[in-house]
């Protein structure tokens, strides 16, 4: 299972709860680039949208989902907005 974290709230929730996915790919967000190269050397973080996309424009996460299906084939995938 491959999750799509829409938005930066998305991201701090679950990373303040401790519950970051095993694999998951983030909308662009605030993250600096040496917590992306971290989270990317752990492996959880597998991709990250630049630039970011409207995660309130179902075409556009529709399109984010269709590209993490490309590098993921046969995973669903769950996407998490708040």
């Amino acid at each position: 299972m491959v999750y799509l974290l829409a938005t930066d709230a998305a991201f701090n929730r679950l990373k303040n709860e401790g519950a970051l996915p095993e694999c998951f790919w983030l909308n662009a967000s605030g993250l600096g680039n040496d917590e992306r190269l971290a989270l990317s050397k752990s492996g959880q973080l597998a991709g990250w949208f630049v630039p970011p996309f409207d995660p309130s424009d179902a075409a556009a996460v529709a399109q984010a989902v269709e590209t993490i299906e490309e590098h993921h084939a046969g995973s669903p995938v769950v996407v998490v907005a708040n």
